[in-house]
């Protein structure tokens, strides 16, 4: 009868991360993002998108990791299946950290998501800015920054970042680029 009651502990412990996910989903990638990232010269620390749906996927590995231990009670494997699917869960939430685009006063730096390379690149670097905008208003506005080298990023003006929109403007004119004004196509 022992073995039994504490097989549920995992479960009601799998049903609390599944209730609480959403809410981690709201405040962990700005929080994560903001502790390892935040410097004194930064107006702006955004987070992608995309990199919300890996933190999911690592919320969803962290449940997996505690469901499986009730699913498989007593076996073997036990161990190993939730061991492998916590350790999804942590590089899941470490891949996620690393996406992120930071504006600076004086810089603007970002790195992609599944990759090791930040980018820096002060505001003289950027060799056009673009903003595109929907005409019927169906798509959020997106500004992207080309820069000298040839690489570019795209940032899409989301409730957030509206806010920050004539200070992202002065700064790409104080630097000496024009901000040309598009139609999505």
């Amino acid at each position: 009868m022992r073995d039994y009651e504490t097989r549920h502990l995992f479960l009601a412990a799998a049903i609390v991360l599944l209730i609480l996910s959403p809410f981690v989903l709201l405040v962990l990638p700005t929080g994560v993002i903001g502790a390892l990232y935040h410097s004194k010269s930064q107006l702006v620390l955004y987070v992608m998108s995309k990199s919300y749906l890996v933190y999911a996927a690592g919320l969803f590995f962290l449940f997996l990791s505690v469901f499986v231990i009730f699913l498989l009670w007593g076996k073997k494997s036990v161990v190993l299946v939730s061991l492998t699917c916590l350790i999804l869960s942590g590089f899941s939430f470490f891949i996620a950290a690393q996406h992120y685009i930071s504006i600076g006063s004086d810089k603007l730096s970002y790195r992609m998501l599944f990759s090791t390379e930040e980018h820096t690149y002060h505001w003289n670097e950027i060799e056009r800015g673009i903003y595109y905008e929907d005409e019927h208003e169906k798509v959020a506005p997106t500004y992207e920054f080309v820069f000298t080298d040839g690489n570019s990023v795209k940032l899409p003006e989301n409730d957030y970042l509206q806010e920050y929109k004539y200070m992202i403007r002065n700064l790409i004119k104080n630097a000496g680029t024009e901000l040309e004004e598009k139609f999505y196509e």
